[in-house]
């Protein structure tokens, strides 16, 4: 089962997935940016630095308003879908990067799991906006708890997406010179 996990994806499809997270990545970074502007200046709560406390996600959704809150809620299929993609493309690039299953496991940990802590946080802050006003203290925990350490995989995720085609890029050119 773990061989059949780490072969190789046709080509096409990991191309296709990569430019599909990118897309999907561009149209989130341009589609969310009224958000801002309707929360009165403040950082999205999934994307602030360190964590936030009931006090910081309540007054967030009340200066939303109902229209940022309703706006909020379509931006999270942007928001779920781009990090899921980033999550396929790192478990599709790491078996052409890397021979060795630990490698193929490393090279693919930090895209993956951003992606499934993202997802779960999203999770939290639709629960979170569905209750408004009326959040409880333990569904903040449980949402800033994984924006946290989603944060913690931000470097690591990047650089695999960024780093996994250069390091396929190098190894193909390497094997096409021993081959010649």
């Amino acid at each position: 089962m773990m061989n059949r996990l780490l072969t190789p994806a046709p080509p096409k499809v990991v191309i296709g997935f990569y430019l599909l997270t990118f897309c999907l990545f561009a149209v989130y970074s341009i589609y969310i940016t009224p958000l801002e502007e309707m929360a009165g200046g403040q950082v999205h709560l999934d994307i602030r630095p360190g964590s936030y406390d009931l006090a910081e996600a309540m007054n967030y959704f009340e200066t939303l308003g109902e229209e940022g809150r309703a706006f909020y809620i379509k931006t999270t299929i942007f928001d779920t879908a781009w990090p899921l993609c980033l999550a396929v493309c790192g478990f599709l690039l790491a078996p052409y990067a890397f021979e060795k299953k630990w490698q193929i496991v490393s090279g693919a940990f930090f895209p993956v799991a951003f992606g499934v802590l993202d997802f779960f946080e999203n999770i939290g802050l639709l629960l979170m906006i569905n209750a408004f006003p009326d959040i409880s203290s333990s569904l903040i925990t449980y949402s800033s708890t994984l924006t946290f350490i989603k944060q913690l995989m931000i470097p690591g995720a990047s650089l695999a997406f960024f780093g996994l085609p250069i390091v396929i890029f190098l190894r193909t050119r390497r094997h096409k010179n021993v081959v010649q």
